[in-house]
């Protein structure tokens, strides 16, 4: 998919997720550059929420069987997530064109 910006709207603005394996391989990543808000949210936090959940899911898509990625929902691709983070995985979180505080 392309997104095209209008620069009189200002630069892109998103956040890019990427997984780390122990081994420091990439297995998963997620992007969400959806200039939409919600729930009170600065831009930069809600992306940042979406993306989470996307790069659980695409942690899971890139590491299970068809049939058993089917079956598992997305609180439990986040608990999936969660385990890696807490068994040595690494997330690294870069936001683009964000200021510090948004």
């Amino acid at each position: 998919m392309v997104q095209e910006v209008n620069l009189a709207d200002g630069p892109a603005r998103g956040v890019i997720i990427l997984i780390s394996s122990p081994s420091n391989k990439v297995v998963a990543s997620a992007t969400d550059f959806d200039q939409s808000s919600y729930g009170g949210f600065a831009l930069g936090h809600a992306q940042e929420i979406r993306c989470k959940k996307k790069v659980a899911k695409s942690l899971v898509e890139a590491n299970c069987s068809f049939e058993l990625r089917d079956a598992i929902s997305p609180s439990v691709a986040n608990d999936i997530l969660k385990d890696c983070l807490n068994s040595g995985w690494k997330m690294t979180i870069l936001k683009v064109g964000h200021l510090e505080d948004d």
